[in-house]
């Protein structure tokens, strides 16, 4: 299992003190269902130059991220806050999330597998 698995795995047992894996499984497939859309969101905000919405979509990801230990997500995020509006920097940051979010994906469904 990787670090990050790892890292989310410890952060679900804390939030449901090690009891009601269905409750943290159930967080896992919320995040992998909505991730893909909130991305392109981030995405088409970032096309249209809407660094308002582009902020307040960047902000949920990350707080969705950092609920459930998944700090490649979350760092990302964080980054695109702090060179926000400089929107030459936030679309590398685009691309470099866009870049991690598959590791994402199979470490988390990898969790789920092994739940």
């Amino acid at each position: 299992m990787t670090d990050l698995s790892n890292n989310i795995r410890a952060v679900l047992n804390e939030l449901t003190n090690g009891h009601e894996p269905e409750i943290w499984q159930h967080l896992l497939t919320l995040y992998l269902n909505d991730t893909p859309a909130a991305i392109a969101q981030i995405q088409q905000a970032q096309q249209h130059h809407d660094i308002s919405q582009l902020s307040v979509l960047v902000h949920s990801l990350k707080s969705s991220s950092a609920t459930l230990g998944i700090t490649p997500v979350t760092t990302v995020c964080q980054t695109i806050e702090q060179v926000s509006p400089d929107l030459a920097q936030i679309s590398q940051q685009i691309q470099q999330l866009l870049k991690i979010y598959p590791d994402v994906v199979h470490s988390l469904t990898t969790l789920l597998q092994n739940s």
